[in-house]
């Protein structure tokens, strides 16, 4: 999430289009060093009473496994195969995709 945060930043505050903004901002750590909006982000996240689930091997080769079998892009895998193990364990599963 922070990754994507800072990429936005930068992205906004720069006038610059997402794409391609990883490989940008490697070669441009200045630019990096003045982001600070998604520092706050984190900590106002890590704030909320929320319970962030590990995302371990085994959930890496299922969501795998569901990409292949339903066509599912990695990152929508990885959150059926997460979702799928704590089912039950857990009150509520929120998610944030883009």
């Amino acid at each position: 999430m922070a990754h994507r945060l800072m990429t936005i930043e930068v992205a906004n505050r720069l006038s610059r289009p997402l794409a391609g903004m990883a490989n940008w901002r490697r070669r441009h750590p200045a630019e990096v060093q003045q982001c600070k909006s998604h520092r706050r982000a984190i900590d106002e996240l890590a704030a909320i009473p929320l319970t962030i689930l590990p995302v371990n091997g085994s959930l890496v080769s299922r969501a795998a496994d569901l990409s292949i079998q339903h066509g599912l892009l990695t990152n929508d895998a990885l959150i059926v195969a997460v979702a799928s193990q704590t089912a039950g364990s857990v009150g509520v599963v929120a998610l944030l995709s883009r």
